[in-house]
């Protein structure tokens, strides 16, 4: 194994062991089959992107070209005029994701950490009261200021982890990742519908989990 391959196997591993940190108490405490759905998931996605990864750039490209087909097909039911720009979004995201190799990885693990983040932040908002402030009440009513907050300091810490250098950048990964999750909730309340999809176990679809991941995309080329 050379440098470069021993590099790739020890951020990931790395990453995955934050994320799997972070999401821990979710299995500890779900109370519902919901619940632990997205904790299989997660590593479930976690783990294909990373095993893609690991094979080489046909298998990336090949994933990516998966997640651009299901999450089109997803997008157009909520689109309504919309669907050019939604379609480019999501393949341009998908395009440098599959470019970028082990950096899109790395970034697909801030992603799930600023996800893992705001769920927790929610949680903490409903039970205590802390930062409960609705930031965007009548585009996704569950989305806290505590969220928000939360998202951004296990965003942080999983980017320190894995790609210092990306912390200047960083602000601009979570307003992006911030970003395409309202963009998406947006659309499902124009279309009427709770969720993209119902074939993801324990989330709203493909689309509902990769819609900041896809937004946050945009500036990998900018990332070093």
């Amino acid at each position: 194994m050379n440098s470069a391959d021993f590099e790739i196997w020890f951020r990931g591993t790395v990453g995955a062991a934050a994320v799997l940190a972070i999401t821990a108490p979710m299995l500890d405490r779900a109370k519902n089959q919901v619940l632990n759905q997205r904790w299989r998931t997660w590593l479930a996605l976690i783990g294909i992107y990373s095993l893609a990864t690991l094979a080489g750039q046909w298998a990336t490209v090949t994933v990516m070209a998966a997640v651009v087909v299901i999450c089109a097909f997803e997008f157009l039911k909520l689109a309504r005029g919309f669907a050019a720009v939604g379609l480019v979004w999501i393949v341009v995201g998908a395009a440098m994701a599959a470019t970028q190799g082990i950096r899109g990885f790395e970034l697909f693990l801030v992603i799930a950490a600023f996800d893992v983040g705001g769920w927790l932040g929610g949680q903490l908002a409903k039970k205590t009261g802390f930062a409960s402030l609705k930031i965007a009440p009548k585009i996704s009513p569950n989305k806290t200021l505590a969220g928000v907050i939360l998202s951004a300091i296990a965003g942080a810490g999983v980017t320190a982890l894995l790609q210092p250098s990306w912390l200047v950048a960083y602000p601009a990964i979570a307003a992006l990742a911030v970003a395409g999750d309202l963009v998406e909730s947006w659309l499902k309340r124009r279309a009427g519908v709770k969720d993209a999809g119902n074939w993801l176990p324990g989330f709203g679809g493909l689309l509902d989990r990769v819609d900041s991941f896809l937004a946050a995309c945009l500036i990998l080329w900018w990332l070093q």
